[in-house]
């Protein structure tokens, strides 16, 4: 064979090797095209476990992931919203987190009625491949979640007191003030966060005798727990009360239904001072009412918006989300209510905290 012939032969082998391989690349190129592209037709099966339903800030949270899966159908996106309420019940939390799993969801929202009571059974989900993401209350294990949609509850306690204070100070009462603490559940992870934060600013006033605690109790997040404290409290002092200060809208519920109960007047200029953490349609109109003062207003609504979207693009996509996402937050009292529904409860894009994320809405 001369040496023209060799190359020849060499040239077509070549040849011949780089077409197989721009075809094995094509039909590479091709299946991947159509994995991620017919992806819609499969049928997305997301489980959102609430704590408490019957708590109008949960519902927030319900309508805006139902809002998720409604523009994603619209696109043709095959997908399925289960909510469960736990009732605020931890072993009924347990038993729909199984439900999902032996159901074969592909992804578990999940509120945690307990920071640390819903790890061994998330673990388990996410040892299945179900995509599991926290939302307003994280998991003390943050390994059995893909990421925690939700305030920073340290901002949120910290906002709450200053404003409280603030408040306390343009009432123009004597000191010391009488205040009353309606902490957070520790056991829930955020109450333990705020109360922290709360106690981190009325501490040194505390300390140089402006504030005089006189009492410091858990309100378990709920108007009806609030209101059975508050009238012990209110019996014991008097109602010699010159602020409460609590964790949630629930809880500040609970305690202004408490001293109206008792005949003692609330809100400036001469009653008593009440804040919250939360903004929900109870506490909006409270504030309106003069009821409650101030409250550190949180998203619920894009809490849950984004997590099924989150959810949606991690498992067709393969996205995958920063560990935490942090939802907005702003201080609220009766003069800057519209600029607050407008922030916290409507359909923003997730980009506007965390960029190239993928598009929310969809388009």
């Amino acid at each position: 064979m001369t040496t023209i012939n060799k190359r020849n032969k060499a040239v077509s082998t070549l040849a011949i090797a780089v077409i197989i391989i721009i075809i094995i690349a094509a039909i590479g190129g091709a299946y991947y095209y159509y994995s991620t592209t017919t992806s819609s037709h499969k049928k997305i099966v997301i489980y959102e476990l609430i704590s408490m339903v019957a708590n109008s800030y949960f519902g927030l949270m319900i309508n805006g992931s139902k809002l998720a899966v409604s523009q994603l159908q619209a696109h043709g996106i095959n997908v399925q919203l289960v909510v469960l309420d736990a009732d605020n019940t931890l072993s009924t939390q347990i038993s729909q987190i199984q439900e999902a799993i032996a159901a074969g969801a592909n992804a578990i929202l999940i509120n945690p009625v307990s920071s640390s009571g819903v790890v061994p059974y998330l673990a388990k989900a996410e040892s299945q491949g179900i995509t599991v993401i926290t939302l307003d209350r994280d998991t003390s294990n943050t390994s059995v979640r893909l990421c925690y949609v939700g305030s920073n509850n340290t901002l949120l306690g910290i906002m709450d007191a200053k404003a409280f204070v603030s408040f306390l100070r343009e009432s123009g009462k004597p000191t010391p003030w009488n205040v009353v603490f309606i902490e957070g559940p520790p056991s829930t992870g955020v109450g333990l966060i705020r109360n922290n934060a709360i106690m981190s600013v009325l501490q040194p006033f505390i300390q140089n005798g402006t504030i005089k605690l006189v009492s410091e109790q858990n309100g378990q997040f709920l108007n009806t727990v609030t209101y059975s404290i508050m009238q012990s409290i209110i019996a014991s002092t008097g109602g010699k009360i010159d602020g409460v200060i609590t964790a949630n809208g629930l809880e500040a519920e609970g305690a202004g239904q408490a001293l109206m109960a008792a005949g003692i007047p609330i809100g400036l200029p001469n009653g008593v001072i009440v804040s919250a953490i939360d903004f929900t349609p109870d506490v909006m109109q409270a504030l309106q009412n003069g009821e409650i003062v101030s409250t550190a207003g949180q998203s619920p609504f894009v809490m849950g918006y984004w997590g099924v979207y989150i959810a949606y693009y991690h498992i067709t996509k393969g996205w995958n989300p920063p560990s935490v996402i942090i939802t907005p937050s702003m201080l609220v009292t009766k003069n800057n209510i519209q600029q607050a529904l407008s922030t916290l409860q409507s359909a923003v894009p997730l980009s506007n905290v965390v960029p190239n994320a993928p598009p929310v809405p969809i388009s």
